[in-house]
């Protein structure tokens, strides 16, 4: 369709001259615009704030609860240790003295297979009533089982042993002591950074980097063999000292994210689906032998196996659990197993225990502490809500025990730490291991933000928890950018990389109706604050739009419209030649600008009723065609957003060591930014991108210098074909013969690319006549004004799919909405690989009686019914007047949709009720629709009866 279209000079535009008064007019409706309220980030702030406080009071009080109980069983067990009363009446702890130590212990058991059971549950429920979901590999089985038995011994024997026979401060840096380990981890993948090149995605080595582990790596472990020492020393069992550093490296290996990783390996069912997913493997294997893990795109569009691995798993620790703490109870003689398993032996844990409350406390605490973690990720209150408890938790804690009237409150005065001399070791000891904790979680988690809408699976690696060592179960089960390179990678690419066309259909909306939506799309062009930089393209199709190649009376208006609210202040018109691009098409006229501060391609379609179809629905068949068929095969690739890192782009010159590498280095040559490279005058110079996969490669827009009126008149394209092997990602020591020629003919001639910008500013847009598959692609400048100076966007899209990431964003022609919900609906898709489409919360506008009756309307029939559709299961209707549509969605219901009516009832299936037809056929293709109460719409709504029977 677009390429039989040519430019076009003899099209009469007659626009109504804007007045002084229409110019003040239209300066008070721009006033007149409300700023963004700043409300919610009052009550974003308000709410981080609180999950801190709660979140921090559940792992305060979870933590301290495991030290009472197991200080009461130490009471029970030791005949020296007799219970002290407080020095206050304040207190909630009793004395355990008196009690039989079995009951302890076998609150002590529920307390170790409470989350083990929650998450049994939990993951049948999900993986036998909600889908089909895939097995683990034997691998992953046989790793999750030794890790789960290491997991069980370890807590068993350090809830029993290791803090009955030490008082409580040293229990909690005890238990902060599982960080240290995971730093010697980090410590030795920094060292095999220095010897191995980094992927692409990854930090590469530093020194710096490597000095503060290796000195929270002393600290740590000079605090923990300090603990361990005096622990041994001063508690009930001198000779056990071996007990603790056992304890801690099993649990720090059994929770390495490297071994949680592994227990998630999924098994493939379907041996064609095995066959073909090992070609690929190999296949991109051999373009990067180094690279390990699954391939990403095939993660995204499959279930992984971590919620059958974990009931795997879980019910292997439930099982696994009792027996472990009957072995240690019958060998240590803790307490006599045949009353422990005795009816008397659970009779007696009731309300009135001395040991209940702690039991009930640690059940409700750790549960509330693990769910609001999650809910603090997945709502952006990341640094707040996550982060901060997890560094602050032990901080109080261990203020809590060592301020004694506070102490004795929850715990027994004798094992609160009184006496001046534990300040000697334990302040420095506990200085020490906080240390090492803060560089932990720093070089893990917080450099590790986690996405909006984020779900559980996509922030922790298994499902579940663990009520004793929940801070640290919590970090080491954290995905992060080191553990888990691709995800963070992917993502980046995937909101970065997405490339939306805001597609609007327009017939004889009124002069305020249109203006509402060129508004809306003026603050997208306008929108500098999107941190993922998303392409946006605006296309308006006009249902009889123009006759005879001239634009009608209704199209006349549209454009006055444009020129009076897109036009920048220094332009007088919209419509001079540099700034509007004007073709005749197939199907009418096709007018094409640039708006905005993002430059913005914002396009016009006037459709000639008397070549193509009128109505709404066949404006819809159109856009979606033009975006499947041609848009999408000329997406950009990463330049100008930043999915390309500034690692995957390099150059001849200027070297890294030069003076101007900062300035005009490679990875300044983004398309409109505020820099470009610039290679040397002398020589044949080159820049070489890595796409980091191979693609498909269609164009290139170039641009020249931004500050001078410089820029490159010809140039070459060479690539390496996808089949050629390169090691580490490294195309230095190919040679020249390896880099192929794009257009290169029988006879040796290479085609020149030759452009005539104005300036340095004038973007060309060059289609390659047949798309190259390359991983890797080399830009040669041969001819230039001034200096070789280039800024330039790469177009293609993916091998397997050219519409991989590519979205659709219909509006209708009187919708008001603002860049914020247009994100906000995007990153659900983002969040979602499953979700073709997601509308938003509509408000009517209007004045009259038949608008309230709407406002009530709307408010059951949209925003109730839409919640309860997305919470059941998936939203039946995603209206046209304001939603976000998967383009792979779309190509699997328009053959349905673009078929004729053949019958009366069709008409008021495809012609009366086009929307909720089209969502049909999508959710009968198998995608999910949601609904977002977060973004937000308004449109104009019938004020008459006659208007609203029409309507409906």
């Amino acid at each position: 369709m677009a390429s039989r279209r040519k430019n076009v000079k003899g099209i009469e535009l007659t626009l109504e001259k804007t007045s002084e008064d229409t110019k003040k007019k239209a300066k008070a409706a721009k006033s007149k615009e409300k700023p963004p309220a700043k409300w919610p980030g009052v009550c974003k702030l308000l709410l981080s704030i609180l999950l801190f406080l709660v979140t921090l009071s559940c792992l305060g009080f979870g933590k301290v609860s495991v030290i009472s109980i197991t200080q009461c069983l130490a009471q029970a067990r030791f005949e020296n240790r007799t219970y002290t009363p407080p020095s206050h009446n304040v207190t909630i702890v009793q004395s355990c003295e008196e009690e039989q130590p079995e009951p302890i212990i076998n609150m002590i058991l529920l307390i170790l297979m409470v989350p083990y059971g929650i998450t049994t549950l939990r993951c049948l429920w999900v993986t036998g009533c909600r889908g089909v979901y895939p097995w683990p590999t034997w691998t992953a089985i046989g790793v999750g089982f030794l890790a789960s038995t290491a997991e069980v011994f370890a807590i068993g024997l350090f809830m029993l042993e290791a803090l009955t026979t030490v008082k409580s401060a040293l229990g909690i840096l005890l238990m902060n002591s599982i960080y240290a380990m995971q730093i010697f981890f980090q410590l030795c993948y920094e060292c095999y950074k220095f010897v191995r090149p980094h992927k692409t995605g990854e930090r590469p080595p530093s020194c710096k980097k490597l000095l503060t582990f290796l000195l929270a790596d002393c600290l740590g472990i000079a605090a923990f063999v300090t603990i361990v020492y005096f622990s041994s020393r001063e508690g009930n069992d001198e000779e056990g000292w071996w007990k603790v550093p056992l304890c801690v490296a099993l649990l720090s290996t059994a929770w390495s994210p490297v071994i949680q990783k592994l227990q998630t390996g999924t098994r493939r069912s379907d041996t064609r689906d095995a066959e073909s997913s090992r070609t690929s493997t190999e296949e991109q294997r051999k373009l990067d032998p180094d690279n390990d893990e699954d391939d990403v795109a095939d993660i995204s569009k499959r279930k992984d196996s971590r919620l059958t691995s974990s009931l795997i798993t879980s019910f292997w620790k439930l099982l696994l659990t009792p027996a472990v703490v009957t072995l240690y109870v019958w060998h240590y003689q803790i307490g006599d197993v045949r009353t422990m398993w005795s009816l008397s032996g659970w009779n007696t844990i009731e309300v009135f225990h001395p040991a209940f409350d702690e039991l009930l406390v640690n059940i409700f605490c750790s549960v509330g502490a693990y769910v609001l973690s999650i809910f603090a990720c997945s709502i952006c209150v990341y640094y707040i809500g996550f982060t901060a408890p997890l560094l602050c938790g032990s901080i109080d804690a261990i203020l809590l025990v060592y301020i004694i009237p506070a102490c004795e409150v929850f715990i027994p005065r004798e094992a609160c730490e009184a006496e001046e001399s534990r300040y000697v070791w334990g302040i420095p000891a506990a200085v020490g291991l906080y240390v090492a904790q803060l560089i932990a979680v720093w070089s893990l988690v917080i450099q590790s933000p986690s996405g909006i809408l984020e779900k559980e699976s996509q922030i922790f690696w298994l499902p579940g928890y663990n009520s004793i060592f929940l801070e640290q179960w919590l970090m080491l089960s954290r995905k992060t950018k080191h553990s888990n390179r691709k995800q963070f990678v992917r993502r980046a690419k995937i909101i970065r990389n997405a490339c939306v066309y805001v597609c609007s259909t327009m017939y004889h909306e009124s002069e305020e109706e249109m203006e509402q939506l060129l508004i809306s799309l003026r603050g997208i062009a306008n929108d500098l604050q999107d941190e993922a930089k998303r392409h946006f393209e605006s296309h308006i199709f006009f249902d009889g739009g123009c006759k005879q190649g001239q634009p009608t009376r209704w199209a006349l208006q549209l454009m006055a419209l444009i020129d009076k609210t897109l036009c920048s202040p220094g332009d007088r018109t919209m419509f001079n030649e540099p700034l509007c691009e004007k073709w005749e098409t197939p199907y009418g006229l096709q007018f094409c600008w640039k708006v905005g501060a993002r430059k913005m391609s914002f396009n016009v379609h006037l459709k000639d009723n008397s070549k193509v179809r009128a109505k709404k629905r066949w404006s819809q068949v159109m856009y979606m065609s033009y975006v499947l068929d041609y848009l999408a095969n000329y997406n950009p690739l990463g330049m100008s957003s930043g999915a390309i890192l500034d690692t995957d782009i390099s150059a001849s010159t200027p070297k890294r060591s030069t003076s101007t590498f900062e300035s005009n280095g490679p990875h300044k040559a983004r398309l409109n930014g505020s820099s470009c490279w610039t290679a040397e005058s002398q020589g044949l110079q080159y820049i070489e991108v890595d796409l980091s996969e191979p693609m498909a490669v269609t164009g290139l827009v170039v641009q020249g210098s931004p500050h001078a009126n410089e820029f490159v008149r010809s140039f070459e394209v060479r690539y390496l074909d996808k089949s050629t092997s390169v090691r580490n990602g490294e195309t230095v020591g190919l040679g020249d013969g390896d880099w192929r020629r794009y257009g290169e003919d029988a006879d040796g001639a290479v085609k020149t690319f030759t452009i005539a910008p104005t300036n340095g500013d004038d973007a060309v847009r060059i289609l390659l006549e047949e798309p190259i598959e390359t991983r890797y692609l080399r830009i040669y400048p041969i001819q230039a004004q001034g200096s070789r100076s280039m800024r330039f966007e790469i177009l293609g899209h993916h091998i397997e799919d050219n519409l991989e990431n590519t979205f659709l964003l219909v509006t209708d022609a009187d919708v008001k909405f603002t860049p914020e919900a247009a994100k906000a609906l995007l990153d659900i898709t983002a969040r979602d690989q499953a979700v073709g489409a997601v509308c938003a919360r509509t408000h009517p506008m209007g004045s009259g009686a038949v608008a309230w009756y709407q406002n009530f309307d709307y408010a059951i029939g949209h925003w109730l019914n839409k919640a309860a559709n997305n919470v059941l299961g998936t939203v039946l209707c995603c209206p046209g007047c304001f939603s976000v549509y998967r383009a792979k969605a779309v190509r699997d219901g328009l053959a349905e949709y673009s078929t004729h009516v053949t019958k009366a009832n069709e008409f008021l299936i495809k012609d009366m009720g086009e929307d909720r037809w089209f969502c049909t056929l999508l959710v009968e293709n198998g995608w999910k629709l949601e609904y977002s109460a977060v973004s937000e719409d308004s449109t104009f709504c019938p004020e008459t009866f006659d208007e609203f029977f029409k309507q409906r």
